[in-house]
């Protein structure tokens, strides 16, 4: 009985009794303890107190170096420097574009002009004219002035609509409790995951959306058909030799082409590539646009009946051709110039009116990427 009222510091040489009892830590203390061991608890809620008005300083006035150093506002500066940079970069590149269709134009109509010029000055010389002629010569002027007025207006510039509120996303991880609405998150990892989960029915495209692929498989006729990648143009290059050391005989096929200003295209056949200089025949082989300048959807062009024989061209200087004409023509080093052609429709059915400026606004176009898929059975 007498160990129960011994005062807590008894330890420490106190010889009086603990009369006090603390309701804390139901310790005894004798009077003058008590009070000492007041003052330690009364220090440290002191100190609880004083951490807690630095968390007052720090929630409700934060200092102005708190946003530069956060690396949350760092990971946002940095995706609007790239973004901003890439925007540049495809408007330079739209730019330099339009100065070659603009030289490429005024080319023509130079020509069209010198033409006309030989033709008078012919005509003069020799005294060689009469009132048909004259009419001809009329028309021949008068379609050479509305030429070079509309030289500007025949090239037309189109964009794709940016979904913004998608594009960077901003949410809360780690809480549950959260109260904060998890709209947004800065994550490229997150849309690299993205692509990849849909990227399964054509093994590692990076030209084909989940929707795309989707298509593509519903023009062949099998919802879940699985394609290998064996060639990208801007891993393997873009050159004739590329595309053949990789693509020829490797069985059935599908090309995807992606134009300079974004449009994709592409076509299917299942005659293995070679480089032999001759026509493929095959009924099956058909053509299809998936993004356009015309707002046409996805759409499938059969191969004509009559025309079957030409169903693919195998051209050792040249990437994959489809049709006699030919309905599509990969040319050589096609990121570097616009000699990649459409002679649509040759072989190949227009069932949409769009003729040679189906696929991408115009007969002739650069290309920024291409993929080649084999079926995997």
């Amino acid at each position: 009985m007498a160990q129960s009222t011994t005062c807590k510091y008894s330890t420490s040489g106190c010889k009086k009794n603990g009369m006090i009892k603390c309701d804390g830590c139901s310790d005894r203390y004798c009077k003058e303890h008590y009070l000492l061991h007041r003052q330690q608890l009364d220090k440290i809620f002191d100190r609880i107190c004083s951490d807690r008005d630095l968390l007052y300083q720090h929630l409700f006035s934060p200092p102005p170096s708190t946003r530069v150093n956060d690396s949350s506002f760092i990971d946002i500066d940095r995706w609007e420097e790239a973004t901003i940079a890439q925007v540049r970069t495809t408007a330079d590149n739209a730019r330099k574009r339009v100065d070659e269709l603009m030289q490429k134009s005024r080319s023509q109509l130079q020509r069209d002009y010198e033409q006309l010029s030989q033709e008078l000055q012919h005509r003069k010389e020799n005294d060689d004219y009469f009132e048909s002629d004259l009419d001809k010569l009329t028309t021949e002027l008068e379609r050479l002035k509305l030429s070079i007025t509309n030289s500007t207006r025949l090239i037309k510039i189109s964009s794709q609509t940016i979904e913004w509120s998608t594009v960077l996303v901003v949410e809360v991880i780690g809480r549950e409790t959260s109260s904060i609405a998890s709209t947004q998150k800065v994550s490229e990892k997150h849309i690299e995951k993205s692509k990849h989960e849909t990227a399964t029915l054509f093994d590692e495209t990076s030209l084909l959306n989940e929707e795309h692929q989707s298509k593509v498989n519903e023009f062949y006729g099998k919802n879940n058909q699985r394609w290998k990648l064996i060639y990208r143009a801007s891993r393997d290059g873009f050159s004739a030799p590329d595309f053949h050391g990789r693509c020829d005989d490797q069985g059935t096929t599908v090309t995807v082409i992606r134009s300079e200003n974004g449009y994709l295209f592409g076509g299917y056949t299942p005659v293995s590539w070679k480089s032999d200089g001759e026509y493929k025949e095959d009924a099956s082989s058909f053509l299809f646009t998936l993004t356009n300048p015309h707002t046409i959807p996805p759409t499938k062009y059969h191969i004509h009946p009559q025309k079957s024989r030409y169903a693919v061209f195998h051209y050792a200087d040249c990437g994959p051709t489809f049709g006699e004409g030919f309905d599509l023509c990969v040319d050589r080093k096609s990121n570097e110039n616009s000699s990649s052609y459409s002679n649509f429709p040759w072989s190949y059915v227009d069932t949409t009116g769009k003729g040679v400026n189906t696929f991408t606004g115009d007969m002739y176009f650069r290309i920024s990427d291409i993929e080649v898929f084999r079926l995997v059975l």
